[in-house]
């Protein structure tokens, strides 16, 4: 797939779908969205250049941050298990099965991780404070001050709970459609946790850094829910532009002919990459996005994206 992009289709199928991560791509260091990015989306969507997120984060901390700039747009969430629209319908959802979610919990409790779920109740945990402590640690750790990390965290951007159990019991009860479970872990502790969920059927176990794992139904990847995506809009996979920094984009790029990797990006996603561009750090994003933007439209389509082939 590296680089093997013909000319025909560059000229005949132009961009009509962009798609981008948020956190190590489309956001900047400070986990925000950069005016520049913003404007150039909303001029690229006046085009009939549709945008949509696919985020390991949740609706509401995925909205809260794209929606202050007034963009619209849908929303492929917790790592593909769940699609919601701008106005938060669902459209789409992969959650685990009762038993999954029971074998995955009882695993994590007796190995006494402190972890958190997303569902159809909002996000839950057994240990609200302690998930708040983790966050706040983690923040602090990518370079945010503690005041910003904070701020964050309170206004809901990373790891609101609504939900805190108290029992196994209680979460079985409830029968919320649980979406994806995510915990803040590294080092050995990651790897022999890694181990034990190895086997489990049915799972799929990523991450979007190197300090936590992310786990859903193997059938919730970013790839899988972003095909049936477009299918239902009738997109074709090469009208699609794709945009990410993580393991959990892998999926997407496997999948989708034009994806762009960021200069941050881990080995494995500038390994699958058409494309690189520069850091979230650098606009990596607006770059590419104003590369598209002044050739929307003509036949400088190929010749726009030259510089960012690999």
């Amino acid at each position: 797939m590296n680089g093997k992009i013909s000319k025909e289709s560059w000229l005949i199928k132009m961009i009509k779908q962009i798609i981008s991560d948020l956190d190590g791509t489309l956001l900047n260091g400070q986990h925000i969205l950069d005016e520049s990015d913003s404007r150039l989306l909303e001029e690229l969507q006046k085009k009939g250049i549709a945008f949509a997120v696919a985020s390991g984060r949740s609706y509401d901390s995925a909205k809260g941050i794209v929606g202050r700039y007034g963009l619209q747009c849908d929303y492929i969430i917790l790592n593909g298990a769940a699609v919601c629209s701008d106005a938060g319908e669902l459209l789409d959802e992969v959650p685990f099965s009762k038993e999954q979610l029971q074998a995955i919990v009882e695993i994590l409790l007796e190995c006494k991780q402190c972890f958190f779920m997303y569902g159809s109740n909002g996000t839950s945990s057994f240990d609200g404070k302690g998930i708040c402590e983790q966050c706040l640690k983690m923040l602090v750790h990518h370079g945010l001050s503690e005041n910003v990390a904070k701020q964050l965290i309170e206004e809901g951007q990373f790891h609101h709970i609504d939900v805190e159990y108290e029992r196994m019991e209680d979460l079985l009860e409830e029968k919320a459609r649980i979406y994806k479970i995510e915990l803040f872990i590294n080092g050995h502790e990651r790897e022999a946790l890694q181990e034990l969920l190895k086997d489990m059927e049915g799972i799929s176990i990523t991450t979007s850094g190197y300090d936590n794992i992310e786990i859903t139904s193997n059938r919730a990847q970013k790839g899988i829910t972003l095909e049936r995506y477009c299918e239902k809009r009738g997109l074709s996979k090469e009208e699609v532009l794709i945009f990410g920094d993580s393991l959990n984009d892998c999926s997407m790029f496997e999948r989708f002919p034009f994806a762009i990797a960021m200069a941050n990006a881990c080995d494995e996603i500038k390994a699958i990459a058409s494309y690189s561009t520069a850091s979230n750090t650098e606009h990596g994003v607006a770059k590419v996005l104003q590369a598209l933007n002044e050739a929307q439209g003509s036949s400088d389509v190929l010749k726009s994206f030259q510089n960012f082939k690999k």
